[in-house]
């Protein structure tokens, strides 16, 4: 004879047996498990603040964002004033100095980039070295401010400058062909030029033969990140070839011709006018947005592990949430019991993996550390089930259901541009999946005793 139940047992016996209880408890073990995510997530941002880091380091030493400009043309006048002093009766002069500024009527850049890699302990660092050709041209610098009788333009103080960032990259002289005489350039800039950095040197103008001055030089650099120009003239052609393959334009102006297959390298050409820019030829102090219309290339990483495997963490939620679903249709169709630390340790497994990814993609790179590491769970999660579910068959499911799921996350990854879409139609689809296995389930009497699986 059956003794019947006490209120405390039949509240346990509910408490264990009640669905509603199985699905909060999963919901609550579901964000127990977002505070060792977090922690994951934070330890991948630790390990890129020390791959950017390393970056800067690196860039230091061999030559950081490049942003080249110029070059632009100083020609300093000064006021003169002749006057009797009324006491000594002695002619006396007062001079008050200025310059005015000259961009070129043309500037045509051509070069190419020539990726390198840098390696510093397990990281790797992409730096570029660079070959650019500077022609061009000045009008003969004329100004209605010299039209006045007091005014003394000296001719013989004149310089040109070029706007260099970094000239740790310089890895060449600078020999500066102006109106047909060579000059070195030095270091350096005058006291009243409006460039940040660079290089200048005097330059001979002839008041005598007003002509175009023509200039060249080459210039051999080093950089790291970017390569952009400032569209300081006229007329701006800019040129630039590489062999790498996933370049990002960037900046005031997007290339006019550029090659849409970049498997072979890349080319890339600007043309910017003077209307295109809010920069006039001419200017006593530099114009508050004369850096302001910067262009550009980057050379981007082609893979870059630590965004990817940031990428991948991103669905982590999501993917413990599908995998408890499975586990809690797979129980209750088949009327087998999981205990929450049965949960608890199947989500930290599922944890673990980012791990495994992380450390395991610093060595191996992203794609085979994914592998190894999704392999890895599976197997270990899938042993687990079988002895759990006391099934084979149940453990082939949910391994099959697995792979499936690191396998949809691993295509989301790698597709950028499709990424929502994708990631979108996956989702519905696998709620589809979970309504059609749950459809003929009664959830308001479902059977809460066992039935034994049959392996």
């Amino acid at each position: 004879m059956n003794e019947e139940k006490t209120p405390l047992e039949k509240a346990s016996t509910w408490f264990r047996t009640s669905i509603s209880i199985r699905l909060i408890g999963m919901g609550i073990i579901l964000l127990l498990l977002l505070i060792p995510m977090g922690m994951v997530k934070s330890l991948i941002y630790e390990r890129i603040s020390l791959q950017n880091d390393v970056k800067r380091e690196i860039a230091q030493n061999w030559g950081q964002n490049q942003v080249l400009g110029g070059p632009i043309l100083t020609v300093p006048y000064q006021t003169v004033y002749h006057f009797t002093d009324l006491v000594t009766k002695e002619a006396k002069v007062t001079k008050n100095r200025y310059v005015l500024h000259f961009l070129p009527e043309e500037l045509l850049v051509t070069g190419s980039m020539m990726p390198e890699t840098r390696h510093r302990g397990i990281y790797d660092v992409l730096v570029y070295e660079t070959q650019l050709q500077f022609n061009g041209n000045f009008k003969f610098p004329e100004s209605k401010s010299w039209e006045e009788k007091n005014i003394e333009i000296l001719w013989d103080e004149c310089s040109l400058a070029l706007e260099i960032p970094d000239l740790g990259g310089v890895q060449k002289d600078i020999v500066l062909n102006f109106a047909h005489e060579k000059t070195p350039m030095n270091s350096g800039l005058t006291a009243d030029s409006p460039l940040h950095g660079g290089v200048t040197c005097p330059v001979q103008i002839d008041p005598e033969n007003p002509e175009q001055l023509t200039f060249d030089f080459d210039l051999q650099l080093r950089g790291s990140d970017g390569l952009s120009f400032h569209p300081w003239a006229k007329n701006v052609q800019v040129n630039i070839e590489s062999p790498w393959t996933s370049p990002s334009y960037f900046g005031a102006f997007p290339p006019d011709d550029v090659n849409e297959d970049t498997s072979n390298g890349f080319h890339a050409g600007w043309q910017v006018l003077h209307l295109n820019r809010n920069i006039p030829q001419t200017f006593t102090t530099g114009p508050s947005d004369l850096f302001g219309y910067a262009f550009g290339v980057k050379l981007n990483e082609e893979v870059n592990d630590y965004k990817s495997t940031e990428r991948a963490a991103k669905y982590a939620v999501l993917f413990i949430a599908l995998t408890f679903l499975t586990f809690f249709i797979i129980q209750i169709s088949k009327g087998i019991k999981l205990h929450p630390v049965q949960f608890m340790l199947v989500g930290l497994s599922l944890v673990v993996f980012y791990v495994l990814l992380l450390s395991v993609g610093e060595h191996l790179g992203f794609m085979w550390a994914y592998i190894i590491a999704s392999i890895a769970v599976i197997v270990l999660i899938g042993t687990y089930m079988r002895a759990a579910f006391n099934s084979s068959k149940l453990a082939g499911l949910v391994i099959g259901v697995m792979s499936l799921l690191y396998f949809f996350i691993y295509v989301i990854i790698q597709l950028v541009d499709f990424a929502l879409l994708v990631g979108s139609i996956g989702l519905f689809v696998a709620l589809a999946a979970l309504m059609y296995a749950s459809r003929r389930m009664d959830w308001y009497h479902l059977k809460h005793s066992p039935v034994p699986a049959q392996g």
